[in-house]
């Protein structure tokens, strides 16, 4: 049902074409063929350094998964690209995923999937291989249950190869020659053994996913051969060691080892000089004292998701500007020594997501113009404009979470097991700041925060919220929010039941 598909949309009269073509006049069906030719004219000239279409479409793909790939692909075709251009960029993608949705090119699924429709798979599939001329240069065998590598014909001539959401557990030994290939989609199987000459087979070989094989523990040397490499993901993999190859693979812009966490040292990635994404988000190394000298000789790094769990390192990171400006991710866990404290530097502002988990803070601060300063003293911009997911579980030691008032654009806050938590917004520094908390929040979920007794002190309009779970909070009497309020959300859970929802 999946698939690989290979597509790009770049003006609105591209999109209004398509929809036309099946939603529009009647007549249009029956003139297909003059159609096709007016979209292939639209297509004309809207990409000057490529040969063939590359924006990915992964039929029934997590959102996430599928604009990162547009990202990088929008890298390999060659644009330069300033550090800068290069955050734009990820929004067009996002804004051209949500373009594909509005006009019914992709289909919901739900928060965070998103499918295409199969006819309009198989036009897309058809105007990228040149209206049917090159099909020979796809090969998409995706989410049919197939338990070993096809005897695809054409493997010679393909270009682009997705097996992905399969049941594949081997490749023969003797694995098909694609001396063309470009794209090789293999996550999602069950993929446990690579032959050594596998790679040795694909010599340029650009975008390779072996993600989502979670019986995978390591990658042949041979790898290294795959000198054209510029995207490899092995998250969510048994991966144990560095293969010495993977140190070669010098044009390499995209790693993703999410969830990676046998890996236990990065020590090496510094060579891969040309890397711009590094995604490391929950991967075995957080103890690893070597982490950020390797970072810091990355010089063209774009984008960073990390987990961090030694202090020292936690501080030599947050204090490299460098570094904490690329972080979209930061993950600080089982943070050692305990009682430590964490300050946030004011180049933070691309940060998306924090996440605080089994670690004992004692307080959190906030760096502005070389000086750490406390919360009291007014800030004139925001300090976390992006930030839009928090969550803080099992961790102990703060009393609050005033920081948050520096984060406006917040959408989901999550406290699980957080035992020293008093309030979340102190009266006294929200007054000085003068500012209003959460007026994005979409989601706010407190569990078991048994000291907590206070949100903040005063109603707040939250317009946007839509789901409030308080589970365990047995000194938490009120709520933030009226009690028309609460009727009217979508999503609303209280045990023990709150006396009090009219606001404070």
């Amino acid at each position: 049902m999946g698939g690989c598909v290979s597509v790009s949309i770049s003006c609105d009269q591209l999109i209004n074409n398509v929809c036309n073509c099946f939603s529009g006049n009647g007549d249009y069906l029956h003139r297909l063929k003059e159609n096709l030719a007016a979209l292939n004219r639209a297509l004309e000239g809207i990409q000057q350094r490529r040969e063939d279409l590359l924006r990915k479409i992964e039929s029934e793909e997590r959102r996430g998964d599928l604009q990162r790939l547009a990202v990088v692909q929008g890298i390999l075709c060659q644009v330069t690209v300033s550090e800068g251009d290069g955050r734009e960029a990820e929004n067009q993608d996002y804004e051209i995923i949500g373009n594909l949705l509005r006009s019914c090119l992709l289909m919901e699924e739900d928060q965070e999937t998103v499918k295409m429709h199969d006819v309009v798979r198989e036009m897309a599939l058809w105007i990228a291989s040149d209206f049917g001329k090159q099909k020979e240069n796809f090969a998409v065998q995706a989410g049919l249950q197939l338990r070993k590598i096809p005897e695809i014909d054409k493997w010679r001539v393909a270009r682009r190869v997705s097996l992905m959401f399969n049941y594949i557990e081997t490749i023969p030994d003797a694995p098909p020659q694609s001396p063309q290939l470009i794209t090789l989609l293999l996550q999602m199987n069950y993929l446990a053994h690579i032959p050594n000459r596998f790679f040795q087979l694909m010599p340029i070989l650009v975008v390779l996913d072996l993600s989502r094989n979670a019986n995978l523990k390591y990658l042949p040397e041979e790898i290294s051969e795959c000198t054209s490499l510029q995207y490899l993901s092995l998250s969510r993999t048994r991966i144990k060691l560095w293969p010495a190859g993977l140190l070669e693979l010098k044009k390499l812009i995209y790693l993703n080892l999410e969830y990676t966490k046998m890996v236990e040292s990065i020590y090496g990635i510094s060579g891969l000089t040309n890397l711009k994404v590094l995604r490391l988000f929950v991967s075995g190394f957080q103890e690893d004292p070597c982490v950020v000298e390797e970072l810091q000789h990355l010089e063209n790094l774009q984008t960073i998701t990390i987990t961090l769990g030694l202090a020292l390192v936690l501080e030599q990171f947050l204090s490299c500007k460098r570094l904490a400006s690329c972080t979209r991710v930061l993950r600080i866990e089982n943070l050692y020594p305990q009682a430590s404290e964490i300050s946030f530097v004011a180049t933070m502002d691309n940060l998306r997501e924090l996440h605080l988990a089994h670690s004992d803070i004692s307080e959190i601060k906030v760096e502005r113009k070389e000086t750490v300063l406390p919360l009291h003293i007014p800030m004139t911009t925001p300090f976390f404009p992006n930030l839009s997911q928090v969550s803080l579980e099992f961790c102990k030691g703060l009393r609050d979470l005033t920081w948050l008032l520096f984060a406006p654009n917040l959408t989901v806050l999550r406290v699980i097991s957080a035992s020293q938590l008093e309030e979340v917004i102190n009266k006294e520094e929200a007054e000085q700041q003068n500012l209003i908390p959460f007026q994005e929040l979409k989601e706010l979920r407190l569990e078991n925060v048994t000291m907590l007794k206070s949100i903040h002190q005063s109603p707040l309009p939250l317009p946007c919220l839509q789901k409030i779970l308080v589970n365990g909070c047995s000194e938490l009497r009120k709520l933030p929010l009226s009690f028309t309020k609460a009727r009217f959300l979508p999503s609303f859970k209280a045990f023990p039941e709150i006396i009090d929802a009219d606001g404070i």
